[in-house]
């Protein structure tokens, strides 16, 4: 597997395989044309975040590891954000001891431990219970809203979905959730 051209280098993709594999639909997340990250003019709050996020990543974790790539892509190219991606949930519990992450995005149906397990564990760890948890899931909203609410997730996005709507919302959730003051 560490051959595949999918894993070494994922720019080299057609722009179908990319928006199949990423599951939102849109999406012109990491092609080589997409030109690379320059702060705007604009609110403050934007710009505090691309140094924000240079010392407290967001954290991104899913099995799907074409996806975790794609997306960190994204983030950085187009937002110019730190992203650490993680592909199994005890690694991730790992990350967020060791590091000051910002925010987690996380699947919810993964292997060996489901994403309302990771949250729970996270709110009962004094080290982690600080951290924002929001959901990117290909898990319908009518079956698992209301649970990952109820158990502290700051947001539920549905897969596929547009890839403008990912980072709004991300960077609404750092915004109003995130553990960042512009100090």
């Amino acid at each position: 597997m560490p051959n595949s051209p999918i894993l070494t280098n994922p720019l080299k993709l057609n722009r179908r395989q990319c928006l199949r594999s990423l599951g939102l639909a849109g999406a012109v997340a990491v092609f080589p044309d997409l030109p690379a990250y320059e702060p705007a003019p604009g609110p403050r709050e934007a710009t505090d975040l691309v140094a924000w996020t240079a010392k407290n990543p967001i954290l991104h974790v899913d099995d799907d590891v074409l996806l975790l790539r794609l997306v960190q892509a994204f983030y950085q190219r187009l937002k110019g954000w730190r992203v650490i991606v993680a592909d199994d949930r005890e690694q991730a519990l790992e990350i967020c001891r060791e590091e000051p992450i910002s925010l987690v995005v996380s699947d919810i149906m993964m292997p060996r431990m489901c994403g309302y397990e990771m949250l729970t564990r996270m709110k009962a760890d004094r080290r982690m219970r600080h951290i924002p948890l929001m959901y990117l899931t290909a898990r319908p909203r009518q079956r698992g809203y209301d649970r990952a609410l109820a158990l502290g997730a700051v947001d539920y996005i549905t897969k596929p979905c547009l890839a403008h709507e990912l980072v709004e919302r991300v960077e609404r959730a750092l915004l109003a959730h995130g553990r960042w003051s512009a100090s």
